[in-house]
């Protein structure tokens, strides 16, 4: 048999427990909560396809942020199982150990985000459980949302054009007009 307060029994069907260590600030400041509900946005340094012809140089990497999971529920700070937290405790501490359910590809996922990035935690009302299509977030976004928001144009780094081949190639010609009218 297993207790009640087991983190087995807490663990929704489908899902499996999870557990990253983050800074405390980033954890919405340690104040969450066990039975809390958060999204997880992963700040990643992209690197860049473009390799060089050197193997060991390639290009700049490209820096994004990106909501990753939406509405997933918190399990265990710590080893606290039940709520309320001890915020005063989860405030001075450095880092947190977070246990979130996840089901068994975003498991992977929040694996391997935390092993080329860092984790944020935004912290959902509890009656609030929509879900949005969002775009990841770089310079190029941040700077056309506050252009469109707010008409400010803070000209951050634009990403390269994409130059493409011409269908067909046009051949250079001579237009010859008199009075206005092509000859």
């Amino acid at each position: 048999l297993v207790p009640q307060s087991s983190l087995a029994i807490k663990t929704p069907p489908g899902k499996r427990a999870i557990t990253v260590q983050m800074e405390s600030l980033p954890a919405v400041g340690g104040l969450i909560n066990p039975g809390d509900y958060v999204d997880i946005l992963g700040n990643l340094t992209v690197p860049n396809d473009n390799v060089s012809a050197q193997p060991k140089i390639t290009g700049a990497p490209n820096t994004v942020t990106a909501m990753i999971f939406q509405n997933v529920l918190v399990l265990a700070i710590g080893t606290n199982i039940n709520t309320p937290g001890a915020y005063d405790v989860q405030q001075q501490a450095k880092t947190l150990i977070v246990t979130f359910a996840l089901d068994p590809e975003e498991a992977g996922l929040l694996t391997f985000i935390q092993q080329n990035g860092k984790l944020q935690l935004a912290l959902r009302p509890t009656s609030d459980t929509k879900s949005f299509m969002l775009q990841a977030s770089d310079w190029e976004t941040l700077s056309d949302y506050l252009l469109e928001k707010q008409g400010t144009n803070i000209g951050g780094p634009k990403s390269r054009a994409q130059i493409e081949p011409a269908a067909e190639e046009t051949k250079p010609y001579i237009q010859v007009f008199r009075g206005g009218r092509e000859l």
